[in-house]
């Protein structure tokens, strides 16, 4: 099945792209789908574009942030998008195995200390209300109730708009709301009526046991009495 922008993607990188772009999807324990929407999504899968804070590249890299995976800006934006890949993955390599549904990678590409919060957290808060009311004015669509701040919770419907017609994602939180993906759902799904087989058969058992011995003790009884009237 092909991936989402991928004639975008190959026409302008290449097949090696699309490959990396698995691989390290593999690597991260995520589906290439969510990777190339996020990125689409953040640059429109333009290597070398910037934004008017200085941010550039696949997923934005702010300055801060490539100073921290030990390049710049500059140079990220002159390596080309194969090269960048690495960085992309870099960033998001220490969240391996967490992120579960497409706006997961979406949550650390915009503030990774919010990743694994509840929907009620606000985003910045753990900095003192002044930093969570300048993440709103810097990300004002997010603040969706217009409360001057933006929770978690307001963050994901944000993105999950962008994600609805994402055939493979999982935003209903999973099996059962418990953010279980369809995986291992069916596995869960195959053991709980393994359980209730298991369950049922023990019970009937049970019950034909009982109903058989009282049925004896009545025989019993039945017998007693006719020796008693013999």
């Amino acid at each position: 099945m092909a991936l989402p922008y991928e004639s975008i993607a190959r026409q302008r990188y290449g097949q090696a792209f699309i490959d990396k772009v698995h691989g390290i999807s593999r690597r991260l324990k995520i589906k290439p789908s969510w990777l190339m929407e996020v990125m689409h999504s953040e640059s429109g899968l333009k290597h070398d574009i910037q934004n008017s804070i200085g941010a550039v590249g696949f997923i934005q890299f702010l300055i801060p942030t490539a100073q921290g995976l030990g390049t710049t800006t500059q140079a990220l934006a002159a390596m080309g998008g194969i090269p960048q890949l690495d960085y992309v993955y870099k960033y998001y390599a220490p969240y391996a195995g967490r992120m579960k549904t497409p706006d997961d990678l979406y949550v650390v590409a915009f503030y990774p200390y919010a990743l694994g919060k509840s929907n009620n957290y606000i985003v910045g808060s753990e900095r003192g209300d002044a930093w969570a009311r300048t993440v709103k004015a810097q990300n004002a669509p997010f603040d969706l109730n217009r409360d001057g701040y933006v929770s978690l919770g307001e963050f994901r419907q944000f993105v999950r708009k962008k994600f609805k017609n994402l055939p493979d994602s999982d935003f209903e939180q999973g099996f059962l709301g418990l953010g279980i993906d369809k995986g291992k759902a069916f596995v869960i799904s195959g053991f709980v009526l393994l359980i209730v087989a298991a369950g049922a058969w023990y019970f009937r058992r049970e019950i034909f046991g009982f109903y058989k011995k009282q049925a004896q003790n009545i025989q019993e009884m039945a017998k007693d009495v006719k020796e008693k009237i013999t």
